[in-house]
């Protein structure tokens, strides 16, 4: 009868450390999903940030680079989802305005 009342105990820091890992991947999910629309192509941050000209969800440059050419970037943390989302102005669509309407 003691070999059953160790196991479950044995067995509570596994429950707890699959609870902790469920609990941070769930409240984690929604920050990182956020954050791949705020993800945009320029030629440099400041650019991409202030002009939105050009969303690159997956992140990567490649995405930018067949589009535009090899100095382009994707930039990340613009601000731009914010801006769009309020509906505030932003750039002068002198790389894709097309891409947010």
């Amino acid at each position: 009868m003691n070999r059953s009342s160790t196991n479950s105990t044995s067995t509570l820091p596994q429950w707890l450390f699959l609870l902790y890992t469920i609990i941070a991947i769930t409240t984690t999910l929604p920050f990182i999903t956020a954050q791949t629309n705020d993800y945009y192509c320029s030629l440099y941050w400041v650019h991409a940030s202030a002009e939105c000209p050009m969303n690159c969800p997956t992140g990567r440059d490649s995405e930018c680079i067949t589009k535009f050419g090899s100095e382009y970037g994707c930039f990340f943390f613009t601000g731009c989802a914010e801006k769009i989302k309020n509906e505030q102005s932003v750039g002068g669509g002198d790389v894709c305005k097309a891409d947010h309407e």
